[in-house]
């Protein structure tokens, strides 16, 4: 079971506690208590400070992360926020390719997690971090989900393309709306983008050929 920390802002010993029942000593029955729980101790930190944003940890020159989401509206919208070289970076855009339709807030982060990658090798990173809340986005990579929708089936087969050019995925999961201002806030662009509002165009390159070469491997 992942640690969660407890940021107790305004209590009666306000602080940063490992258990619930140690918080909760603390703002059961106080008059406007504040606290919130995390599964990262820099998001809490930051609580304890007031500040409600996504700050970037810092990581070596050759690593990106990435968080990512998936939203369902008119159409089916990302929302990224990318981490690399002490630098932050937001992105959103929308996807209404007919094949991927029905498979709606999955499609968005799935091409969330396809934008990411492409960016980390264009920027020349060799390590993606994809901080995510769908559970089938590691497994349907490593063959533990079977891939039986179109876009699951482009999503493995793109993935196994980025690895063979040299770069690492490493999957984290992060449980949704649990504090993690970063998430929070690819959640918010994803929402966002399901409008049909972008600040980025990008779509996946020779789709059309993609969807041909993995008609044929499944004949």
């Amino acid at each position: 079971m992942a640690r969660k920390y407890y940021a107790v802002r305004k209590g009666r010993v306000p602080g940063i506690y490992k258990t619930w029942k140690e918080a909760e000593e603390q703002v059961k029955g106080f008059p406007g208590a504040e606290y919130k729980s995390f599964e990262r101790l820099e998001d809490a930190k930051a609580y304890m400070e007031g500040k409600n944003e996504c700050i970037c940890p810092e990581l070596d020159t050759e690593t990106m992360i990435a968080y990512i989401d998936g939203s369902y509206d008119e159409v089916c919208g990302s929302g990224i926020v990318l981490c690399y070289r002490g630098k932050k970076e937001e992105y959103y855009f929308w996807t209404n390719i007919g094949e991927f339709k029905d498979s709606r807030n999955i499609t968005g982060e799935i091409m969330a997690a396809l934008f990411a990658m492409d960016y980390a090798l264009k920027k020349g990173a060799r390590k993606l971090v994809l901080r995510h809340d769908l559970e089938g986005l590691e497994k349907w990579a490593t063959e533990e989900y079977r891939t039986k929708e179109p876009v699951t089936r482009v999503y493995k087969y793109l993935y196994e393309q980025f690895c063979r050019s040299g770069l690492e995925v490493v999957f984290e999961k992060v449980k949704s709306h649990s504090g993690d201002f970063c998430n929070d806030e690819a959640d918010r662009l994803a929402k966002e983008a399901a409008k049909k509002r972008s600040n980025v165009e990008w779509t996946l390159r020779d789709f059309e050929s993609t969807m041909k070469i993995l008609d044929q491997k499944r004949r």
